[in-house]
């Protein structure tokens, strides 16, 4: 990173790797640069010589390596040469964020060296120090603004090597959070750029068809993880050819095993075996174990899938004697390894499956757990889980296959809400590439949204307050009338007394009901044995900033009905809904022994609607988090207006806690609520867990 020709190495060699390996040479010593500085007469050779100097310096003595680079800016400014606090701010940028990683510091110098270079006139500078912004900003997750920098780099840059690299890398940012499209349109650009530049120049360098072959297989990539098998297959196969006319061994394998798994996801087995098989018979000749690891597990995997099962296993059984054999660390590629291990010992698991050998299958599926908490691989972990949880099922072992699917379950919903947070971060970025347009427009956006959001809610909340209030003003003026009239005959008085009673009942539990009728009021009463929980949609605002208010309105009318009938199953009282939010309690207002138990049955069934749920509808189901905490409260009705039955006190706060610490897709309890339930389900313990406003609280969760 440290000049013109040097940044463009380091982009392919990030791009490719690791396809091809690049150093650059060092030209002289420190103790010539040292000599040569101590002899310099001119300020500006000085200035080049410390940077030398600096640059020559080893990271890991960055003491030096930034005093070296400060002394060149202190002198190029003392002699107002501009060339050379441009050059310098270069240096210290790349010292930040490659030695110190402090990426702000090397943003601020990254951002003088573009204006030197402006000042200067310097396009190329000017596009060196826009695209070192670019990389900055995409390593601090500022997406939009890297893909600004980048685009304002190719419009100053003039050579097309340097073009290619740029939009390259805008690419792999929109292919990195899922905006295949985007991504595509940069990398077919780049590639039109290259074929063109190749033709100019009649010949092609190794560095070229380098990238020329990366860029064929990330436009490969897209195809493939869009479905798009035969323009796939196009891209892999003139890669393969590219590949063989260089007699690069290593390209024509990856290009191979990209073939394979184009035709594997196509169910076209015989073809798959075919490419991986070739692919394996160069492994093996150019002695790269992992990758012959890699591919013998591949082909287990094809012929588990067509039902040669001794095959299969001959083939996944070489793959794992290769990794347990060879020591992958000594030469840096250990995580690799790992990856392959897992992959590995799930192969064989789902081999051991199909022999109805399910205590050998779930050793390998556990070796595959244990090897992923290590690589971190959150699509493989949860396949394994899945695979856990059907040959728990299939050995009729349901206590562990629960476990397994609770699992697999929260894994999915990781995996479900990266790829969401993928999505927003796209739309947010769409035809966002001036900062200044991307930072306003987001703005207002999140604005409207949060606006409209509110309004949502408010309204919903208007809707069901008002409607509380037609009702019972409609309900009490129909007792009122009823009892002190008498105009009607009996008959007509029983009904309508039935119809009020009933919608009545809607707003208020019975004994309330019943009180207010009599006595025109109700007491609020406590009651010191009450379990409360709350209910809550798992990244509801998001989700309600892409649905239309009615969607909305009929998604929590829909889910909030079912929730009903499970709390009248186990005679549980609603108490309201807030939103997104549900809140209920047992044990008011009648008096119940199994108040904990029967909140934690309802909150399992809850839990279950959502999970059928979401098989049906897909996406458009929103997940949970459900908080639950005993103890004691006071509830009644307060006001003359707007009446609605509540609760208050430190137990429905804790609940609430109990709720905002839960993770997606569990049912949380407190200490308390544990005590009155675990001889009845399993509970996991969570420790102790520092809650707001509460301080440290022991939880579990129900497994």
């Amino acid at each position: 990173m440290d000049s013109k020709r040097g940044y463009t190495w380091m982009l392919l060699a990030v791009f490719i790797m690791p396809y091809i390996n690049y150093a650059q040479k060092i030209q002289s010593t420190t103790d010539s640069l040292t000599n040569k500085l101590t002899h310099a007469n001119a300020d500006t050779e000085k200035v080049n010589l410390l940077l030398e100097l600096s640059k020559h310096t080893d990271c890991s003595d960055t003491l030096n390596k930034v005093k070296y680079a400060t002394r060149a800016i202190l002198l190029a400014q003392q002699v107002n040469w501009p060339k050379g606090k441009m050059k310098a701010n270069n240096v210290l940028g790349n010292i930040y964020a490659n030695c110190l990683l402090d990426y702000t510091k090397a943003q601020s110098y990254f951002e003088q060296y573009r204006t030197c270079a402006e000042h200067c006139g310097d396009l190329a500078c000017q596009s060196e120090a826009l695209s070192y912004l670019a990389e900055i900003n995409s390593i601090m997750g500022h997406y939009g603004k890297s893909l600004d920098n980048y685009r304002k780099s190719y419009e100053a840059e003039r050579d097309p090597e340097q073009r290619v690299i740029i939009l390259a890398r805008m690419g792999t940012i929109y292919n990195d959070i899922g905006y295949y499209e985007k991504a595509q349109e940069c990398y077919s650009n780049a590639l039109t750029i290259l074929n063109r530049f190749i033709e100019q120049q009649k010949g092609t360098t190794l560095a070229d068809t380098l990238m020329l072959d990366a860029l064929l297989t990330k436009t490969g990539n897209i195809y493939t993880a869009t479905n798009d098998y035969a323009q796939a297959l196009i891209k892999y196969e003139t890669a393969l050819k590219i590949n063989e006319d260089i007699g690069n061994t290593q390209l024509e394998i990856f290009a191979l095993k990209n073939i394979g798994k184009v035709y594997e996801l196509k169910k076209d087995y015989p073809k798959a075996k075919n490419y991986y098989e070739i692919a394996l018979k160069k492994a093996e000749a150019d002695k790269r174990v992992l990758v012959q690891a890699e591919i013998q597990n591949k082909l287990g995997n094809v012929y588990a899938a067509t039902g040669q099962i001794p095959e299969a296993l001959k083939y996944t059984q070489n793959a794992l004697d290769i990794l347990l054999q060879s020591d992958f660390k000594s030469c840096g590629s250990g995580l690799d390894a790992d990856i392959q291990l897992s992959n590995t010992y799930m192969t064989l698991g789902k081999i051991q499956a199909i022999l109805l050998k399910y205590n050998d299958a779930i050793n390998y599926f556990k070796q595959a757990i244990a090897i992923c908490m290590k690589t971190g691989s959150l699509n493989v972990k949860s396949e394994i889980w899945r695979e856990l949880w059907l040959t728990y099922d299939k050995m009729k072992e349901y206590k562990k296959a629960l476990d397994a699917h609770t699992q697999y379950i929260a894994l999915r919903d990781s995996v479900y809400n990266i790829e969401k947070a993928k999505e927003i971060t796209k739309n947010l970025m769409q035809d966002e590439f001036n900062e200044k347009q991307y930072t306003d427009s987001v703005a207002r956006a999140n604005e409207k949204r949060i606006l409209n959001l509110n309004l949502q809610r408010q309204q919903i909340l208007s809707y069901s307050g008002l409607g509380a209030l037609v009702l019972l003003s409609a309900l009490l003026f129909f007792i009122i009338r009823n009892y002190n009239q008498q105009k009607r005959t009996n008959t007509i008085i029983e009904a309508e007394r039935k119809k009020s009673d009933e919608l009545l009942l809607n707003i208020l539990p019975k004994e309330v009901a019943d009180e207010l009728k009599t006595n025109g009021r109700a007491k609020a009463k406590e009651f010191d044995h009450v379990t409360v929980m709350f209910i809550d949609f798992v990244n509801f605002t998001i989700a309600a900033e892409k649905m239309p208010a009615q969607a909305l309105v009929d998604e929590l009318d829909t889910c909030f009905r079912a929730f009903d009938e499970v709390m009248t199953k186990y005679n549980i009282e609603k108490i309201k809904t807030v939103g997104d939010a549900y809140l209920a309690a047992a044990g008011v207002p009648t008096a119940n022994a199994t108040h904990g138990i029967n909140s934690v049955k309802a909150a399992i069934e809850v839990m279950a609607y959502m999970d059928e749920r979401k098989k049906t509808q897909g996406d458009a189901v929103f997940g949970l988090r459900v908080g639950i905490h005993s103890g004691s409260v006071v509830a009644g009705i307060v006001g003359a207006k707007k009446f609605a039955y509540d609760i208050w006190g430190d137990t429905v706060n804790t609940a609430a806690r109990m709720e905002q610490n839960c993770e997606p897709g569990k049912i949380h309890i407190s200490q308390t609520t544990y005590e009155l339930v675990k001889d009845s389900f399993t509970c996991v313990y969570r420790g102790e867990i520092n809650a707001k406003n509460k301080g440290l609280m022991k939880m579990y969760f129900i497994s």
